[in-house]
């Protein structure tokens, strides 16, 4: 296992095989199965994209988009099954990685749907704070915040 800066055939091939529960967050943001296009939006509108490679695949992509208002940006992940066979791995690593590409924000944000459940227990163990849904709808998004120390 590796993180690597990302290449754009890492988007290619992560947007193939991408978790139920990201193919759904993506539907639901984007109102039809858009998943090559948000690895696209996600590559190119990031500072620098990282992918975690398991087995030499690249099973999972993230970055931060900075944002206007100063020192805040948005956070995000998309990743395949893989990303799921290295859950100490993963975890061990993703604090490193956070402090690594927020260095110099202060405030970080994004939106996750409340049925994923796998992000958003990592983002709660991560220190991220997450509201409650606003309503019953099946693409209720809850949003989680987290200020750097």
């Amino acid at each position: 296992m590796m993180v690597l800066a990302s290449v754009l055939e890492d988007a290619v091939s992560i947007s193939k095989e991408l978790r139920p529960a990201d193919q759904k967050e993506i539907i639901a943001t984007r109102g039809y199965p858009a998943f090559l296009d948000a690895m696209v939006d996600g590559f190119y509108a990031s500072k620098q994209p990282l992918t975690l490679h398991v087995n030499g695949k690249p099973s999972a992509m993230f970055g931060i988009v900075p944002c206007n208002e100063e020192k805040t940006c948005r956070i995000w992940l998309l990743a395949t099954s893989g990303i799921e066979e290295v859950p100490m791995y993963f975890l061990r690593n993703s604090k490193y990685w956070f402090n690594k590409i927020t260095e110099g924000y202060d405030f970080i944000f994004n939106l996750a749907h409340r049925d994923n459940e796998l992000h958003l227990k990592w983002l709660r163990w991560m220190g991220f704070d997450i509201s409650d849904p606003t309503d019953e709808s099946e693409f209720v998004f809850v949003s989680y915040i987290s200020e750097t120390d």
